[in-house]
């Protein structure tokens, strides 16, 4: 007998969220491991909001993996913690990231695709974190990491005009959209045309709640 899906958990309020991005920074800067590692975390809150939870766990993504490392992970910490209103990651780069398309200079796009935007002259390394919660909204934070003073970025919008976008990112094994798809899972009900698109049903025993 399958599971009725359960009643998504809102997202706390603003001020909230970005305590908590700032948490995440503040993480994965004191990690000391490789850039590329990743911070993968689930997000979970109860009793309207008073109780947070948190879960992180590092991800290596040069390391060979037959399944999604975070669509797994997000399988098991919806085991542990119910109440999860979105999930995030926290990982070192460079500025651009944080830049709309129309934002980013020609060399930096050409630099990004060839993998060398840590030679440009002008590179700004950051520290960032992103949060999708179930509703589909990216909550993000960014601080340059050798120019702390600058202090820390927020930004927040909207992925559902980004949806193509994120699609085809995440049939190409982007983590970043793995995270987003593991989110919109958090409600299958108000989210079920992007996740039949993503073919996500035959995930629905990794993601469960």
């Amino acid at each position: 007998m399958s599971r009725r899906p359960v009643a998504a958990q809102s997202p706390p309020e603003k001020s909230t969220i970005e305590a908590i991005l700032v948490g995440m920074l503040e993480v994965r800067i004191t990690d000391l491991t490789a850039g590329n590692v990743l911070h993968f975390w689930g997000l979970a809150a109860k009793d309207k909001h008073t109780t947070h939870e948190q879960i992180h766990t590092p991800i290596d993504p040069a390391e060979p993996s037959e399944k999604s490392p975070v669509l797994e992970h997000a399988g098991r910490f919806s085991e542990k913690f119910p109440h999860l209103w979105g999930y995030g990651f926290a990982w070192l780069g460079w500025v651009e990231a944080f830049a709309s398309p129309a934002d980013v200079a020609p060399e930096a796009k050409i630099a990004a695709r060839l993998g060398r935007l840590h030679e440009r002259t002008t590179a700004e390394q950051v520290v960032g974190a992103t949060i999708y919660d179930a509703q589909g909204v990216a909550h993000t934070a960014y601080m340059h990491l050798h120019a702390p003073e600058l202090g820390v970025s927020h930004q927040r919008f909207e992925t559902r005009a980004h949806t193509a976008d994120l699609v085809a990112d995440f049939r190409e094994g982007a983590l970043a959209a793995h995270t987003w798809a593991a989110a919109l899972r958090l409600d299958p009900v108000a989210n079920s045309a992007v996740l039949e698109h993503l073919r996500l049903r035959k995930l629905e025993g990794l993601l469960a709640r």
